[in-house]
């Protein structure tokens, strides 16, 4: 049996939108960070005047911030959704379905908002990657 090894080279990212027909695989990464979520805050903890902490489990939103090289075909897909949202002042759910070869691990992100969406890449020696965020209501792990 071949050992695994730890790359995002072979990570497979896609979304599923309503304007798109089909889900979309994401590709053309940025060179340093293709893809990270956020970490979870799963509780809220409150001390009381006498010392005494107490906790309880609140949900959170996971913010998911994805990076593109500024000539990845990928771009219009956001930017397709970025028009979408500004044409008709609405917003439109995102699902998006994350496999990862190296630790054998698949995620599945529920319904989810593009917040944040970079219109262009920064100009630099190079062009810059552009970045997009969007939070999802929950993300699920699953083993392969």
């Amino acid at each position: 049996m071949a050992e695994k090894t730890l790359t995002s080279a072979n990570s497979i990212f896609t979304i599923t939108a309503s304007i798109f027909p089909i889900p979309q695989q994401l590709q053309g990464y940025a060179v340093d960070k293709a893809f990270a979520a956020d970490a979870l805050t799963l509780a809220e903890t409150k001390m009381g005047v006498d010392g005494k902490l107490s906790a309880g489990y609140t949900p959170t939103p996971v913010k998911m911030t994805i990076s593109l090289q500024a000539d990845s075909d990928s771009n219009g897909v956001f930017m397709a959704i970025t028009q979408a949202i500004k044409t008709t002042r609405e917003v439109f759910p995102i699902s998006a379905h994350i496999t990862l070869p190296g630790t054998g691990e698949v995620y599945t992100c529920t319904r989810g908002f593009l917040t944040v969406s970079k219109q262009m890449p920064d100009a630099m020696k190079v062009l810059g990657e552009k970045e997009y965020e969007i939070v999802f209501e929950s993300v699920d792990r699953a083993v392969i």
